[in-house]
């Protein structure tokens, strides 16, 4: 009985495995071979950005009519570069061909700034013309009730002027008219606004600050040295930050100017500082970029430059930007201040401070030439496919 009970499974089993099995093919000989899917278009393989600009690469080299006199401006589609010879000229980013070309004979030109509309222009002797970027044709012409140290500084439609003075104004374009005026009693060297105020950084050595809407004095501070660069605001406009040529760098209050920190950098500070988060990265001719705690003002990192900065810290994606003057571009790790990608190069001295917008970067040279500069595209990975490429067909043996 146990012997029946045992066997009765093959009963059954035996003529299926029979049925299953083709007449004259053996089990053993069996091959089985694993059909290819379908050809499919692969889809591209999408890269990471890179973490900040580098590497870099000349894109365009453009040779202006003489030799820029302010940084370039990289408007949209367009490069505005206003020359020594009381020129302004504007260059396709794409191509680096000559759009269109202005001259003012006997008028010093300033800085451009972008509109909406187009391009302001501005010379020392008070004329401010409106162009198309597109065109080159001046749109609006204006004439300031006075003449100019800076470039205009655009405020809530207001054009905030400055003369050599030491007067500070702001203008209604639209109805061309002197809204208010505030005298320094210093010339001036840049202008910052954030908040409510209008912030005046003097030759002199004293920041001053002016309510936006009126232009009354809201405060005055007396640093060590002169001020050259533009005070730079916290995100709630409650802190600003401000180096002076004596190497010092202060962390003031909005509301009354108080010193909130101030620490020795050893050199002069020329260029504006950088907030991001909880830190404020600033440069100085010490050759060197400095990292502090926005708050309380102590100091994270400091690391070495190869030369004296041409500009100010920029933060591109999650690296810090800067150029210094003998032509190296570099690129700094924001928490660990290492420098990242290896620096770019330029070919001769930085002349003045270059302009930086991803994936591009303008710098100008001290023999007068421009070089607009890309980020090198990242190289795709070695394993990557062809978009018509069919997987490999295997074959498994069964024995």
């Amino acid at each position: 009985m146990v012997y029946v009970l045992c066997f009765l499974p093959l009963v059954f089993v035996l003529p299926w495995i029979a049925v299953q099995i083709p007449q004259g093919t053996k089990p053993n000989d069996m091959q089985q071979t694993e059909q290819a899917p379908p050809e499919e278009q692969t889809e591209p393989i999408e890269l990471p950005p890179p973490p900040g600009l580098l590497p870099l690469q000349v894109k365009v080299e453009l040779d202006p009519a003489a030799r820029p006199r302010t940084p370039v401006l990289l408007s949209r589609d367009r490069l505005i570069v206003v020359s020594e010879g009381s020129q302004a000229e504007c260059f396709d980013v794409q191509t680096g061909e000559l759009q269109w070309k202005l001259g003012f004979p006997g008028r010093a030109l300033l800085a451009p700034r972008s509109l909406p509309e187009g391009v302001l222009l501005a010379s020392t002797e008070g004329t401010l013309l409106i162009v198309d970027s597109a065109t080159g044709n001046i749109t609006r012409e204006l004439a300031a009730p006075t003449l100019l140290a800076l470039p205009p500084l655009i405020v809530n439609g207001a054009y905030l002027l400055s003369t050599p003075a030491g007067d500070v104004i702001s203008f209604d374009p639209a109805g061309e008219r002197e809204l208010w005026r505030a005298s320094t009693g210093e010339t001036p060297r840049a202008l910052a606004y954030g908040g409510d105020l209008v912030v005046v950084s003097g030759a002199d050595g004293t920041l001053t600050a002016l309510d936006a809407g009126s232009g009354q004095f809201r405060w005055t501070f007396r640093g060590r040295g002169g001020f050259e660069a533009p005070a730079t605001f916290d995100l709630a406009a409650e802190r600003l930050y401000i180096g002076d040529r004596s190497g010092a760098f202060y962390s003031l209050s909005a509301d009354k100017g108080k010193v909130r920190f101030r620490w020795e950098t050893g050199a002069a500070i020329v260029s504006p500082a950088l907030v991001e988060d909880d830190r404020v990265y600033v440069t100085s001719y010490a050759a060197t970029l400095f990292a502090y705690q926005a708050g309380n003002g102590h100091e994270q990192w400091r690391l070495n430059l190869p030369g004296r900065p041409a500009s100010g810290p920029v933060k591109v994606n999650q690296r810090i930007i800067l150029a210094t003057k003998d032509g190296f571009v570099v690129e700094v790790d924001p928490l660990r201040g290492r420098q990242g990608a290896t620096p770019y190069r330029a070919p001769a001295d930085i002349r003045p401070r270059p302009s930086f917008r991803p994936p591009y970067a303008v710098v100008t040279l001290r023999s007068g030439k421009v070089l607009l500069l890309e980020t090198t595209p990242p190289e795709p990975p070695p394993t990557a496919l062809p978009a018509n490429a069919a997987p490999e067909v295997k074959k498994t043996e069964i024995r």
